[in-house]
């Protein structure tokens, strides 16, 4: 073989090892790249947004309370409110401004800065503050300038500190906007709601291990809905909706229907539960224990159990739970809040609370949208039913009645719903 074909032969042999290299190049790549989509997609919060309230009117709705409860209500979550920023919102029958100051401002040492709730609306002329209204300075202290014709109200007293036009930028004596009282925890801006105008006398929990980080956010899920803000916290000491409702897999979705598809019904879940008011000096709390147990044809697979669920007020409930997978075990907590934006529609927020490490966030993953799914079942159930006063219960379901007792605490009394149940003891 002459110096040209051991040329040939080297060129082709090069050529050929060129070819292989490529191929195993962008295979390479491939799998990179979908590997890095992955990790990026584990490692962003989940944000599930779901609207199932109704445009048509529910006529099974019309009789029903006609009153909002008194309590905290986490009109904001703290990460949409930033600094320097006015926001509007709708809520137990009030349209309300929340704004955060400068967080060089804030005395707390947050990162973030102080938050005010105030009534929207300008008690000049009647402007809206949330549509160019600005947060100004006036002696260090943080102030609402209308957008109409400049009034200056003090953030934390509502009193109207300076009319631009009028002499001296003196302004009428005792002009005020309603301030509202409220407080920022556990990822929430919580505004006190009293339809008689009293002052709170209890105030939520703060939960440590998210203030000091020691519980990642991995995510939230929003839903609206169609019912009495009641009528949610009251699924909790409703055991046997549990599995009824909730005992098939979730792999069928959020929409109730009949289990016809062996491969998915091979998967089912298992419910037990314990509810009881709080003790004399927390009259505010309820606690209520939940296990849910997941089968894979027969065996358990997981369990997730929420060792202490509680019900704070109206509408707060903090869910602490322990996930356990092939003895693996998480802790974490989610934090539900509930927005009556009107008698008949809600807004349920749930935010996901881990303890990070290498499997958290694929174990959030699941957790959030089975949580989901979960919500969106009883949600059909929630819009589509009737509120009734006096509902006719076994003894099994005494939970519900001394629910409904404890929660009746907070509606004034003038407007406190009236139940009355046969003996269930």
């Amino acid at each position: 073989m002459g110096f040209a074909g051991l040329l040939n032969v080297t060129v082709d042999s090069l050529s050929l090892a060129y070819q292989n290299l490529s191929v195993q190049l962008i295979v390479y790549l491939i799998v990179f790249t979908i590997v890095l989509v992955v990790i990026i997609i584990l490692n962003r919060p989940v944000n599930i947004i779901r609207d199932f309230s109704r445009t048509d009117v529910n006529l099974n709705r019309l009789n029903q309370p006609g009153c909002f409860p008194n309590g905290w209500i986490g009109v904001c979550e703290s990460q949409y409110l930033k600094d320097n920023e006015i926001k509007r919102f709708d809520f137990c029958g009030h349209r309300i401004i929340l704004l955060r100051s400068s967080s060089s401002s804030s005395s707390s040492g947050s990162s973030l800065g102080k938050p005010y709730a105030l009534d929207a609306f300008c008690p000049h002329l009647g402007a809206d503050f949330s549509v160019g209204g600005k947060i100004v300075k006036k002696c260090e202290t943080d102030c609402i300038r209308c957008p109409f014709h400049g009034w200056v109200f003090r953030a934390n007293d509502g009193l109207c500190l300076e009319v631009p036009y009028a002499k001296d930028k003196k302004p009428p004596n005792g002009v005020k906007v309603k301030v509202w009282k409220c407080l920022e925890m556990n990822g929430f801006i919580y505004v006190w709601h009293h339809s008689e105008g009293e002052d709170p006398t209890w105030t939520p929990n703060i939960i440590d291990h998210i203030t000091t980080k020691k519980w990642k956010y991995f995510g939230r899920t929003e839903h609206l809905v169609n019912c009495l803000l009641q009528e949610i916290p009251e699924n909790g000491p409703d055991f046997a909706h549990l599995n009824e409702v909730h005992a098939p897999s979730f792999m069928w979705g959020g929409k109730i229907k009949e289990n016809n598809n062996i491969l998915i019904d091979s998967i089912s879940h298992r419910w037990e539960s314990t509810w009881q008011k709080g003790a004399s000096n927390d009259s505010h709390k309820a606690i209520l224990s939940l296990k849910s147990m997941t089968f894979l044809f027969g065996f358990k697979l997981a369990e997730l159990e929420f060792d202490r669920l509680e019900q704070i007020g109206p509408a707060i409930v903090n869910l602490f739970f322990c996930f356990n997978l092939f003895g693996i075990r998480l802790e974490g907590c989610y934090v539900q809040s509930v927005i009556s934006l009107a008698i008949n529609k809600q807004k349920i927020i749930h935010h996901l609370y881990m303890e990070p490490n290498w499997m958290s966030s694929i174990v959030a993953q699941f957790l959030l949208r089975a949580e989901a799914i979960m919500l969106e079942r009883d949600i059909q159930i929630w819009s589509n039913k009737i509120y009734l006063n006096n509902p006719k219960l076994v003894k099994e379901e005494k939970q519900i009645a001394m629910f409904r007792r404890w929660y009746s605490q907070f509606f004034s009394s003038s407007k406190e719903p009236q139940y009355k149940f046969e003996d269930l003891w």
